[in-house]
C-alpha cells in the first residue's frame, strides 16, 4: 500500500508542478516549439479528451468522482491482479485526480503537450493524461498476462 501511495503523490506531483509552472511561464494561447514535431502550448480544456463536451466542467467533476469511488471498491481485487496492475491503477489514480484538482482549482484542465506533425496537431495533453494511458495500458498487459481459469 505505502508504494501505491508513493505512486499515485508521484504522479499527481509531477502533474500539478508541471502544469504550475507552465501556467507561471507561458501565457494561455500561446506555444513554445521544442523540436521539429513538439511544443509546449498552454491550453485550457473544460470538456473531456480532445475537447469533447465543452464546457462541462461539472459534468466531468462528477464523472472523475464516481470514477475514483469505483476504483475505491476494485482496488482489491485489481491489486491482487499483479504487478502490473498495481502500478496501473496508481498511475489512473495519480492521473485523474491530478486533472480533478484542475477542474476544481481553474474550472478546466491545463494542457500543453503538443506533438504534431506539419498542421496535423493531436490535442494537446498534459502529465495527468499520461498516467491515465500508461495505467491503462498496463492495466491491460496484465489482463492478457493473467491465466484465465
Amino acid at each position: 500500500m505505502r508504494r501505491f501511495i508513493s505512486t499515485v503523490l508521484t504522479v499527481l506531483f509531477l502533474d500539478q508542478t508541471s502544469k504550475i509552472v507552465l501556467e507561471k511561464l507561458l501565457p494561455l494561447g500561446h506555444s513554445v516549439p521544442l523540436l521539429p514535431c513538439f511544443a509546449l502550448t498552454h491550453v485550457q480544456n473544460t470538456g473531456a479528451a480532445f475537447g469533447i463536451m465543452a464546457q462541462s466542467n461539472k459534468l466531468f467533476i462528477g464523472l472523475t468522482v464516481v470514477i475514483l469511488a469505483l476504483l475505491v471498491k476494485m482496488h482489491k481485487e485489481v491489486t491482487a491482479q499483479g504487478a502490473w496492475a498495481r502500478t496501473g491503477i496508481a498511475f489512473v489514480w495519480g492521473g485523474a485526480i491530478g486533472n480533478l484538482v484542475d477542474r476544481l482549482r481553474n474550472g478546466a484542465v491545463t494542457d500543453f503537450l503538443d506533438v504534431y506533425w506539419k498542421s496535423w496537431h493531436w490535442p494537446a495533453f498534459n502529465v495527468a493524461d499520461s498516467a491515465i494511458t500508461v495505467g491503462v495500458s498496463l492495466l491491460l498487459l496484465q489482463n492478457f498476462l493473467t491465466e484465465k481459469p
